[in-house]
């Protein structure tokens, strides 16, 4: 009977590390060593299947700088397939998407917002501006200011129109976050982008008019400034420049209608820092920092 327990141990303790060592052989060292040749793919926008690009040396260094900085303590970088994550932060992440970060940067919190669509959502000039102010550009941010990403101005002063190569190297690996699946925010141009504006405007009231100025303190400001001059925080760095709504002109005619207004909210101003609002403000909101914007206009 001895002979039996001792003879079945001696298989469960074989059995055991085989098992250890498959797991070892499927779980790293074949796609570590038989994988290095496979070009990754993802599908795209469209529904094609695309090869994923690796990093320039300039996103690498930016890479570097992410993790030394630890930013992937409070950014994730994976859009869960959940719909909330999607109507956030873009299309669900792809494996394909990650298969040249080394070590990955998923993080496993979010006290900021998940930055793996962020390539794209904003000019390099806005994230200098946030880089270097965080709390200017969007309001309430508990993010430090990282001004040694920036050459100083005679004052002390970051100067956010001259970012170290550094500075340069982070923002373009932020840039490249999210687009190996094309354009997705922006699929069939600019003209196309559908927009679900109401027929008509509501009446303005006073407190409308409170409500917007709340919104615009907190989401505009760092462009277009607390006045709405176009002289916020970062719109030094900033091409184009900023609106400035005390002369009244924008994007389009003088007279243009709230209408209009309301659709540069939806679906935001391609090659500019303005983003689209559409998922990020209520139509409520969005037709309450109009009412505010109105009152610029001397």
């Amino acid at each position: 009977m001895s002979n039996v327990t001792t003879s079945f141990k001696g298989a469960m303790l074989g059995a055991g590390v085989g098992l250890y060592f498959f797991a070892f052989f499927v779980g790293y060292a074949y796609p570590a060593f038989f994988s290095k040749h496979d070009v990754p793919k993802v599908k795209d926008y469209k529904g094609n299947i695309v090869a994923v690009r690796g990093y320039t040396e300039q996103e690498k260094l930016g890479k570097a700088i992410y993790i030394r900085e630890n930013c992937w303590i409070c950014h994730s970088q994976f859009v869960r397939p959940i719909g909330g994550d999607e109507k956030r932060y873009g299309p669900v992440s792809q494996a394909g998407e990650y298969a040249y970060d080394f070590p990955h940067t998923f993080g496993t919190r979010r006290i900021g917002p998940d930055l793996a669509r962020e390539g794209g959502k904003r000019t390099d000039g806005w994230q200098y501006g946030h880089l270097a102010n965080p709390q200017a550009m969007t309001q309430g941010s508990i993010m430090p200011k990282f001004v040694w990403y920036f050459e100083k101005k005679e004052d002390g002063e970051a100067d956010i129109t001259r970012p170290t190569e550094e500075g340069k190297a982070l923002i373009s690996y932020i840039q490249r976050l999210g687009t190996s699946i094309g354009d997705w925010r922006n699929p069939e141009g600019e003209k196309a982008a559908g927009s679900t504006v109401a027929a008509s405007a509501p009446t303005f009231t006073p407190q409308m008019v409170k409500e917007g100025k709340v919104v615009f303190e907190g989401n505009c400001a760092g462009c277009h400034g607390l006045a709405g001059n176009g002289q916020g925080p970062a719109a030094a760095a900033l091409n184009p420049k900023p609106r400035n709504f005390t002369e009244g002109k924008f994007k389009y005619p003088v007279n243009a209608k709230d209408s209009d207004l309301f659709k540069t909210l939806e679906i935001g101003v391609k090659g500019s820092a303005m983003p689209a609002w559409k998922d990020s403000l209520s139509e409520a909101q969005r037709w309450a920092v109009i009412s505010y914007v109105r009152t610029f206009k001397k």
